[in-house]
């Protein structure tokens, strides 16, 4: 079994507790090294007091490559687990790279992890696709005729890592408002029904494992405060049709809204895991999807568990590190 690096791990501590659990467990079992590190830039991160860990610099810094390469070396990193978007870019560039020194990256392949970043993108290639999705408008599109919009709509940045306003426009005015101030935006008809997170599971070659939808019951931040993993058997059909549609290998993050009848309808999907991840872990270990990750990296096959979790209820709270002396 293999040690990995997570990496933009910020104040997910509790994701890190989980998974380092998952691999001593696997120690125990099989003899070998399971260690999970935390990797980020930013020396305050909370991940960094819960198991072993480097500080990095950003990953658009000169010496990121060498620096996370010569990590991977020393302490025999097999997989990369990648928790956050803005290093995807860096992560691809080296994939071959630390491919040939014995390192995965938990990534899809590059076409995907693109395609879902870019969230107009991904609107214009659900068309072509038997997946439920709401109307996106370009708000940048001059050609657009605002008053004929359905209002109101749901305003995001184009790519999540640009940062920006979300919330909803409610008339022509609002639109003129924000394409002068946020135009790299799309816009989204509103979807009814509960807001649901599915982690999504498949092995090395793309082939659907498991899968746990996660009813969103409070947010906060855009983080899962309040949240419980549900079962709706709607979700066996979506999730085939997005495993192979998108080509998917490892993890996905899926965000949808399920309506009273009718298919789930997707929102965006997040190529990483996400930061209610820890109710996943706990609804399928043991042999889960904390698991899935080192077995993954470690080349094995995944036999299929599809519907095995616990229907569980998670509520998250805030906790203080406060220290004195500088971090260890």
């Amino acid at each position: 079994m293999p040690n990995l690096l997570f990496l933009s791990t910020g104040w997910r501590y509790r994701t890190l507790e989980l998974m380092a659990e998952v691999g001593k467990s696997l120690e125990s079992e099989h003899g070998d090294s399971c260690k999970v590190y935390a990797g980020d830039a930013n020396p305050h991160s909370a991940s960094f007091w819960v198991v072993d860990h480097i500080l990095l610099p950003r990953y658009d810094d000169i010496c990121f490559p060498e620096r996370l390469l010569n990590f991977c070396e020393a302490k025999i990193i097999q997989g990369i687990v990648p928790m956050g978007e803005r290093e995807y870019d860096r992560l691809l560039e080296l994939r071959e790279t630390l491919a040939h020194k014995g390192t995965r990256v938990i990534l899809p392949p590059k076409e995907t992890v693109h395609l879902c970043k870019d969230k107009w993108k991904l609107a214009q290639f659900l068309r072509s696709v038997p997946i439920g999705h709401p109307a996106t408008f370009l708000l940048s599109d001059q050609e657009m005729k605002i008053n004929e919009l359905p209002y109101p709509l749901y305003i995001k940045p184009r790519v999540t890592t640009d940062g920006g306003f979300q919330g909803l426009l409610e008339g022509p005015s609002d639109v003129i408002y924000w394409r002068q101030k946020q135009p790299r935006s799309i816009l989204q008809e509103l979807v009814k029904g509960k807001e649901v997170t599915v982690d999504i599971l498949t092995d090395r070659w793309g082939t659907l494992i498991n899968y746990v939808p996660r009813e969103r019951i409070f947010v906060r931040g855009g983080e899962v405060y309040k949240g419980r993993s549900i079962r709706d058997r709607r979700f066996d059909l979506f999730c085939e049709q997005i495993v192979h549609a998108f080509r998917a290998t490892g993890i996905l993050t899926v965000q949808c809204f399920l309506p009273e009848l009718g298919p789930p309808i997707l929102i965006e999907i997040n190529t990483r895991i996400g930061g209610g991840f820890p109710l996943t872990v706990v609804a399928t270990e043991p042999d889960g999807f904390g698991t899935a990750l080192f077995r993954l990296v470690a080349g094995n096959d995944l036999a299929p568990r599809i519907g095995q979790y616990r229907q569980l209820t998670m509520l998250r709270f805030d906790q203080d590190i406060i220290f004195e002396e500088k971090l260890k």
